[in-house]
């Protein structure tokens, strides 16, 4: 299990977020895509705040660079 790549769809289930997949997909954004992105991207996606900031707390880095 630990060499396979997380994919948007596993991250988002590890969230209890799996329902907004479709939105990912329909936009084609991979991983490599989904660490780039910040609030106002998500929103873009229809994404409601508490989501975004669910997601965006999981892809922050532990040493909090960007505050």
């Amino acid at each position: 299990m630990g060499g396979e790549p997380l994919t948007v769809g596993s991250f988002l289930h590890s969230l209890g977020l799996e329902k907004y997949a479709i939105s990912f997909q329909f936009e084609e954004v991979d991983m490599t895509a989904l660490k780039q992105m910040r609030d106002n991207d998500l929103k873009e996606l229809g994404i409601p705040m508490g989501p975004r900031k669910k997601i965006l707390l999981a892809l922050s880095p532990r040493s909090k660079q960007q505050v």
